[in-house]
């Protein structure tokens, strides 16, 4: 189809472009400020995925009048470069210094015209189904692809969801609301656990008497049995520990039998020797197979692996890791267990104490997956409703 879509029909449905709802990319006006007045200022690294504005910043007006993109208040912000475009990246610009703002050459603007509700227009620029079209239809070399304007005229939802556009747009901010303050409750969770693992794993003046330094090599031996048939593989992650691999989406077989795979067995830690020295490593749920490159830790007496699990994740101890892994770079380093073994950590000499320290840590860990996954529904129904209103 050549030329500018303005309406297009699917079935007895009516659709518009969005470029019949917003001004896309409007011409950039001369403000009445001196050049020393401050105006908003929005760098590509300051909006996230989640469409929010997080780092409110500002500039001179004199300093960024040229070379970035000018806006203002309650234009709608769509990054154009991969992969922030399929990332989400973009933002509702509101509360503009002086009604103003500027920022990165990679955003198209979209100003809401007369009588559209700006949030609709923001809600429908967030969609993932809008960013994934939009993808579909970059131009560009690899690694620079871009969504050029051109797709504002070519993309376009029923006619239907803009007659009903206010209560949309209040249903869905709704929704992301509640993903707001769920994601700020984990943030905020996951800090308050940073800082009691800084207090409660390593000694303080107080706690000093309680604790013993000693070599992990005396509490923990290396495990080198072969795996078994009828075991699951399971996967050291940087962020999730150790997971099924089926259950975690890695569904790429194992060229390897399951003899040639390391035996795991329940509450043995697992490290990957290449990476541990940024603090990948993980505490077995249940016995399973895992990759002959990764170290398996079978915990001795003195030690509770649960702890253990959470030690390892301590920076200071991640950097002691990182000074015994050997390799000339960072990409080539590799902790085997023989240098791990000499590394030396302060331990609290009661394991009961331990185990009461993993509890409270593992308290908080239950909170996040709580919340997180109570994020991930509100995004599954966010996204049902959108379906279901813009197609």
């Amino acid at each position: 189809m050549k030329g500018k879509l303005q309406k297009s029909s699917k079935g007895h449905q009516i659709r518009v472009a969005i470029s019949e709802l917003a001004e896309v990319n409007p011409r950039a006006r001369k403000p009445n400020l001196p050049p020393s007045a401050e105006v908003s200022f929005i760098p590509m690294a300051d909006v996230d995925e989640w469409g929010q504005w997080r780092n409110r910043q500002s500039e001179s007006w004199g300093v960024v009048r040229t070379g970035f993109t000018q806006f203002e208040d309650d234009d709608i912000l769509f990054a154009k470069i991969t992969p922030c475009a399929e990332n989400g990246k973009g933002t509702h610009a509101v509360d503009l210094i002086n009604g103003i703002g500027y920022g990165s050459t990679e955003f198209h603007v979209l100003r809401p015209k007369q009588g559209i509700n700006p949030r609709f227009i923001f809600q429908i620029a967030h969609w993932p189904h809008t960013r994934t079209r939009a993808a579909s239809m970059m131009s560009g070399s690899a690694g620079q692809q871009r969504v050029t304007q051109d797709f504002f005229d070519f993309f376009a939802i029923p006619k239907s969801a803009i007659d009903n556009q206010d209560r949309i747009a209040e249903l869905l901010d709704l929704i992301d609301l509640d993903s707001v303050n769920a994601r700020d409750q984990i943030s905020q969770i996951a800090k308050t656990k940073s800082a009691l693992m800084q207090h409660l794993l390593l000694p303080t003046q107080k706690t000093r008497s309680k604790f013993k330094v000693r070599s992990l090599g005396e509490l923990f031996a290396e495990r080198k049995e072969s795996g078994k048939v009828g075991l699951p593989t399971l996967s050291v992650t940087m962020h999730d520990g150790m997971v099924d691999r089926e259950e975690h989406g890695r569904r790429v077989a194992s060229e390897l039998s399951p003899e040639e795979h390391l035996l795991a067995r329940k509450h043995d830690i697992a490290y990957n020797m290449m990476r541990m020295w940024q603090g990948v490593s993980g505490l077995a749920p249940y016995d399973g197979l895992v990759s002959p490159a990764y170290v398996v830790l079978e915990p001795l007496s003195g030690i509770d692996p649960h702890y253990a699990s959470y030690l390892f994740k301590l920076p200071e101890t991640i950097r002691l890791f990182h000074r015994y892994s050997q390799g000339l770079t960072n990409d080539r380093l590799r902790l085997y267990y023989d240098q791990f073994a000499e590394i030396r950590v302060p331990i609290p000499t009661d394991v009961a104490e331990q185990k009461r320290i993993a509890r409270l840590f593992s308290t908080f860990d239950q909170h996040i997956e709580q919340s997180e996954a109570f994020v991930t529904a509100l995004r599954q129904t966010k996204a049902a409703i959108c379906q279901k209103l813009f197609t």
